[in-house]
Parts: structure tokens; C-alpha cells; sequence
């Protein structure tokens, strides 16, 4: 269940609220659902009809009728918004009728001019344009009396919108969706194309002599890395927490599988070695990094733990606090944002037992949707203590595992104790982007198990639990997963270090996808495959 303050408010607003249109007619409509991080709606119409993107085709009709649209939340069945569309004989097919005849407008340059020209026929002048959902890219306007875009904006990357116009006396109105993709001014050396850059995987040497990036000092220093061709800037130095000066800095957590960077690269997450998880604001056009939030003395906002970034929507972080899972939206820049409460894994009969006293948790990871999310937690020590792993899917609940009962429970799927005899506690666990899959990384084994030195995959919300591969292949080594694969960095079949792909349904089939690391190298691989596109991914 959703935290009950959250819930009471969510609600879904449509855009425009009213219509007037002629028969047989089309009006694009939107929805927004706000307080829940499931944006999706289910739209009706009593009469006419509406497709699954909100796009209205009113009904032939004689007299003037009216008809009602309504937008259902997907997460959340009870929140709902209908609005009225008053629906006319009008004239004869493409008679004087209001409409929107630029169907497409250019792509434009990052840091360049642009103008582009929206027209529209029929209706009655003089016309009024408007923004009616998403929003046009930073430095961008619409001029409401004659729909030309003008502006020039530093971002790159593709800006979806919808153009309203309304004719005089706001007697007939009509939308049309855009999208304007803005490209790199320098043909792409950096995102989102990486023009420049080298394709294949091989290990280089660092340069001899080293680049100089300052010492203590130094952030925002780039330089060009002479073998792969792309820029490479220095974002932390001594200053960057004046309160821990001799801390070193890292881009991800232990586990490497947090989606540390948010879905445009203008937001990254940095751990200091004190423990302290810190959000920087990056833009990926001239390179430069800034703590968020900074006072300008080094002070500035950090987390207690690790978060990871939504799919869907490039400004909201997720953080776990004990055992909440909460959302920080970064859209204001100036003001430190107030956190807001998913869920809590304490709230629900299958979720964490009643009255859990939690003394540890893993880091949060969630399906590329954003509706699932995984935690693991432990009332009886740190980590590798725990037995709970518990998948809380958005407007269904909670399907947990005891590791060490072995007993599956949940408000949806299959429950039951799973075949396997195998009883553990916890490392850590990570989802599968499709939210399908948990692997489970086991510390201590009640039971004898079946292989030692491998994961588990659990199934969700069924009985399903199994060692990855067999006794006779290790699966050891730190690892990642994508949609229906996993990677790990086991010496074994391999060499060191290299690392190998292989299918949640058949983990004995494995291939070798990165080369071995220098010879004499020794280290901690950790491998991260947060950002995975399911169309070039697995």
C-alpha cells in the first residue's frame, strides 16, 4: 500500500479541462497524475471514441451533444478526472474547421539560432498559441500570437510537446504533437552520440607522462583522453565537503549497480569514503560539475545512503531511508527539495514482518519502468545478516522471500515454500530491468548450498529460486544484469578479470564479452549496467 498521506493525494488533472468540437472532429488530450511516480492513465469516452494516448475523435451527431472524457490512473484505480466536450452538427466536412496544418517543425543545433513557424487554417482570427503538455527546451519561447519558436538553447537531446491553438473568442481550439531534437554543435565528441569515441572494448595504457589535473585543488579540469578520443573531466577536489578534506571520492557504491547517472547526464551521484552520497549537477555541453544545493563553502546537501535514478523522469532520484523508499525531485535548483514517500517496506501484510526493527538494508534498485523495486533487509545485524528480500510492485504490493525459512508470501503472484533446500543469508540483491528477476549474492549458509560461490535468481512472485549456474561453473565475482541476461567477472571459465554474459533461463550458456585486463593487474571489478536500452541491451 502506498504511504496514506501520499495517497489521499494523488490526482489526475486532464489538459484542456473543456472543449467545444465539430463532429467527427479530433482533439489530443493530456493527462497528469501527480503524487505517484506512475504517470500512466487509461482513457474513455462516453461516446465517440479515444485512443491509448488520449487522442479524441468526437461522434458523428445531428444536434449538439456532450460527451465526457475521463483518464484513469493506472496505479491507482479510484484517482480519476473527467471533463466535458460539447460536440456541434458544425459545418461540412473541412468546412472553415480550426486546424493545425504544420505537421512537423526542423531539428536545430545546441547553442544555436533557431526559428521555426507553426500555422494553422479555418476558425476564426485572430489565433492564440500556448504550450498545452511537456515543455520546450531551456532557452526556447512559443509566441502566443503568432506560433514561431524562437530562442537558442545550450541542451541536446529530443523535447517532445503538444501546441494548442484557440481561434477568437475561444469558439473552436485544436492540438498537434511536436518534437524538436536538438544536435551537438561540434558533430557529437560528447552525448548523446559520442561521435568521436572508439567502439570496441580493449584495455589501453594510461598516457606516460600522466595529464595533470591539479592536485588538491582542480575540479572542472578537462582533458582528452589521447586513445578513446573523449573528453574527461576532474569533478571532486579537497574543497568539494570542507567538512571532510581528506576524503577520496567515488562514482558508484560497492555494489556498482545503481543507476548513478539520471537518464539526460545532467545529474550524477558521487560516495565520498566517509560514507556520504552526494548529488552533482553536470552539464554534459561544456563539462562542468557543481555540488548541488552548495552554500559556497563546501557545505551542501548528501545522503545518509545510496540512491539511484528514475528511468522515466531525468529529475527524480530514489533514495531508501530505513525502510522507506522516498522520491527527490531536482527540478528547482534552489530550493533543497522536500522528499515524498513511495512506500514504506514496512507497511503491508506481505511485505516486512509486523513490528521489523531494521539494523540494515541494501541499496534500492528498481525495474526500467520505474514500478518495481527491490530492498533487502536484516533485524538482526549488517550486512550479511539478513533474510528478508522483499519486491514492491506499484498498485499491487509486496512478493517477499525468506532466505532462511525459504517461504515465499506476497499480495500477488505465487506463495509457498521453494523447492530447492538452500537456506542463506544475505549479501545483496538487484533487480532485472524488466522487474521480473532478483539476484540474491548469499553471505552465510544455514543448509549446505548447492554452489557456494554463486548467486541466486528468484523468480518474483513465484516459488521459483535457483543457483545461477551449476557446481562445476562458477558464477563468482561481482556482477550486473540487464533484462532477461547477467554479467559477471568470475576467473572462471575465463581469465582474469574478463567478463561473461549468460541468460537468467539458461546460465549454463555463457560467452566470453570483454578482453582480460593488463597482465600483473590485481583489483575489484565492480561492473555497472544501470543505463541498458532493452532495444541494443540485453
Amino acid at each position: 500500500m502506498l504511504d496514506k498521506n501520499l495517497r489521499d493525494r494523488v490526482h489526475v488533472e486532464i489538459t484542456p479541462a473543456t472543449a467545444t468540437l465539430e463532429s467527427s472532429r479530433k482533439m489530443q488530450f493530456t493527462a497528469r497524475v501527480t503524487n505517484t511516480r506512475n504517470p500512466g492513465v487509461t482513457w474513455t469516452a462516453s461516446a465517440g471514441s479515444i485512443s491509448s494516448s488520449g487522442l479524441f475523435t468526437a461522434p458523428l451527431v445531428s444536434t449538439t451533444e456532450t460527451v465526457i472524457v475521463t483518464a484513469t490512473s493506472k496505479a491507482l484505480f479510484w484517482a480519476r478526472a473527467s471533463v466535458p466536450i460539447i460536440v456541434t452538427e458544425g459545418t461540412s466536412p473541412g468546412e472553415n474547421a480550426l486546424d493545425i496544418t504544420t505537421r512537423s517543425i526542423p531539428a536545430g543545433t545546441a547553442g544555436a539560432p533557431y526559428t521555426a513557424s507553426v500555422a494553422a487554417s479555418g476558425g476564426q482570427l485572430p489565433y492564440e498559441w500556448s504550450i498545452a503538455s511537456g515543455s520546450l527546451p531551456q532557452g526556447m519561447r512559443l509566441d502566443r500570437a503568432t506560433g514561431t519558436i524562437s530562442g537558442m538553447s545550450p541542451k541536446i537531446g529530443t523535447f517532445p510537446f503538444i501546441i494548442r491553438v484557440t481561434s477568437a473568442a475561444a469558439a473552436q481550439a485544436t492540438q498537434q504533437n511536436f518534437t524538436l531534437q536538438l544536435s551537438p554543435s561540434n558533430n557529437g565528441c560528447g552525448p548523446p552520440t559520442y561521435n568521436c569515441s572508439r567502439t570496441d572494448i580493449n584495455t589501453v595504457q594510461l598516457p606516460n607522462p600522466v595529464p595533470n589535473v591539479g592536485n588538491l585543488t582542480g575540479a572542472n579540469t578537462t582533458i582528452v583522453d589521447p586513445d578513446f578520443n573523449n573528453p574527461i573531466v576532474r569533478v571532486t577536489d579537497a574543497s568539494f565537503d570542507s567538512t571532510r578534506l581528506d576524503q577520496p571520492y567515488f562514482a558508484t557504491s560497492g555494489s556498482g549497480d545503481e543507476n548513478i547517472w539520471n537518464t539526460d547526464s545532467t545529474l550524477l551521484l558521487i560516495v565520498g569514503s566517509g560514507g556520504r552520497y552526494y548529488p552533482v549537477a553536470f552539464d554534459p555541453t561544456t563539462m562542468e560539475a557543481s555540488r548541488l544545493y552548495s552554500t559556497g563553502s563546501g557545505a551542501g546537501m548528501f545522503f545518509g545512503s545510496a540512491g539511484t535514478f528514475s528511468y522515466l523522469d531525468s529529475q527524480l532520484l530514489y533514495v531508501r531511508n530505513g525502510t522507506k523508499i522516498q522520491a527527490y525531485d531536482f527540478t528547482d535548483r534552489t530550493h533543497v527539495p522536500t522528499p515524498q514517500t513511495l512506500f514504506d517496506f514496512k507497511e503491508g501484510a506481505n511485505c516486512l514482518p509486523l513490528g521489523y526493527a531494521t539494523t540494515w538494508g541494501n541499496d534500492l534498485s528498481q525495474s526500467k519502468d520505474d514500478l518495481t523495486f527491490v530492498g533487502a533487509f536484516s533485524n538482526g545485524g549488517g550486512q550479511g545478516t539478513g533474510v528478508n528480500v522483499v519486491v514492491w510492485r506499484q498498485g499491487q504490493g509486496c512478493s517477499a522471500l525468506n532466505t532462511q525459512t525459504g517461504v515465499v508470501t506476497g499480495d500477488w503472484g505465487v506463495t509457498g515454500t521453494v523447492a530447492i533446500p538452500d537456506r542463506f543469508s544475505i549479501h545483496n540483491v538487484k533487480i532485472s530491468r524488466d522487474g521480473n528477476w532478483v539476484l540474491i549474492a548469499s553471505t552465510h549458509c544455514f543448509t549446505p548450498c548447492t554452489n557456494g560461490s554463486s548467486p541466486y535468481a528468484w523468480q518474483v512472485g513465484t516459488t521459483n529460486l535457483f543457483p545461477i549456474a551449476p557446481p562445476t561453473l562458477a558464477t563468482g565475482g561481482h556482477w550486473t544484469e540487464g533484462y532477461t541476461h547477467f554479467v559477471n567477472n568470475s576467473s572462471k571459465p575465463y581469465a582474469f578479470g574478463e567478463y561473461s554474459i549468460r541468460t537468467f533461463a539458461e546460465p549454463a550458456l555463457l560467452t566470453s564479452v570483454a578482453t582480460v585486463v593488463p597482465i600483473g593487474f590485481r583489483g575489484d571489478g565492480h561492473a555497472g549496467w544501470s543505463n541498458v536500452d532493452q532495444d541494443g541491451m540485453k
